[in-house]
């Protein structure tokens, strides 16, 4: 009988209706184990998603209209005649003229190559607050999807009514595996722990997959799965070159060169160590590195 009065079971053998509360009392029992794990499990997702949404929008907050190397830039191009060569920093009044601004400088470059660096700084800055949109955008789905599964789950009443959670994901596809494997916007990266990770990830990979590393420096091979052949956003290249760039030797840089290309045009060569290839067609980009999708 249900808490309305309802009769579930009926019968006149005692032995039938032990057995018929002993199934009922499993199903409900597991129901509750599984109930309850989701919830924890989804408000936890939850949590993480609300604290990734606020950290990304005060980083885009911190970023966007605040474009310092473009200043630092305009600034030493509009000061050239009184910067001398060799010097590490120098201070400049601002375009208003109250403000004064303190101006980081290699020594070894000119004011004309300090100023072209930090150019190549603010357009790699805007790159970066398109990521960051991207991932934003991302992240809210996501956000909004738990929600949905938090208030599914506990409507549910049995085992039959929840949902799948397609939100609570593990890191890695692929136990086994000997790379590392991420899921960033749909696209499936790899990457490589070791040297020999390294060859597993060539052996494996298809001639479409976008392959990636850290440009004249050893570090790990990075791929972008791409079986179906998909148009690949540039927000995921940078990401997955990011990757790259924070698995190398250089990933203690502010910016790193990093070379892409398909995976047909990148080859093994007579005599070459395990991870060590030959690409035949490339192209570069410069990212900040990252191990990580925060």
């Amino acid at each position: 009988v249900t808490e309305n009065g309802a009769v579930l079971f009926r019968s006149s053998s005692a032995i039938e209706v032990q057995q018929e509360f002993a199934r009922k009392y499993i199903s409900w029992n597991a129901f509750n184990d599984r109930q309850t794990f989701a919830l924890k499990m989804l408000e936890k997702e939850l949590h993480k998603a609300n604290e990734k949404i606020s950290k990304i929008e005060f980083e885009l907050s911190q970023r966007e209209g605040h474009s310092k190397y473009k200043v630092y830039a305009d600034l030493i191009m509009a000061n050239l005649w009184q910067i001398e060569d060799g010097r590490s920093e120098i201070i400049l009044k601002d375009f208003e003229g109250k403000k004064e601004v303190l101006i980081p400088l290699k020594k070894d470059f000119s004011p004309q190559k300090n100023a072209e660096r930090y150019y190549r700084k603010s357009k790699n800055e805007h790159l970066e607050i398109d990521r960051l949109k991207a991932e934003l955008q991302h992240e809210n789905k996501r956000r909004s999807q738990i929600e949905y599964d938090l208030a599914r789950t506990g409507d549910a009443r049995s085992l039959r009514d929840l949902p799948e959670l397609t939100t609570i994901k593990s890191t890695s596809t692929e136990k086994d595996v000997p790379f590392k494997v991420m899921e960033y916007e749909g696209f499936e990266i790899w990457i490589g722990k070791s040297a020999e990770s390294n060859e597993v990830i060539l052996r494996k990979a298809s001639k479409h997959d976008i392959w990636l590393h850290a440009r004249d420096v050893s570090g790990s091979h990075v791929l972008i799965r791409n079986r179906e052949q998909r148009s690949i956003p540039s927000h995921v290249i940078e990401t997955a070159a990011s990757f790259a760039a924070g698995h190398s030797k250089r990933k203690s840089e502010g910016l790193v060169a990093v070379i892409y290309t398909q995976r047909r045009y990148v080859r093994k060569f007579k005599g070459a160590r395990p991870g060590q290839v030959k690409v035949d067609r490339e192209e570069v980009i410069l990212v900040p590195p990252r191990q990580k999708v925060e």
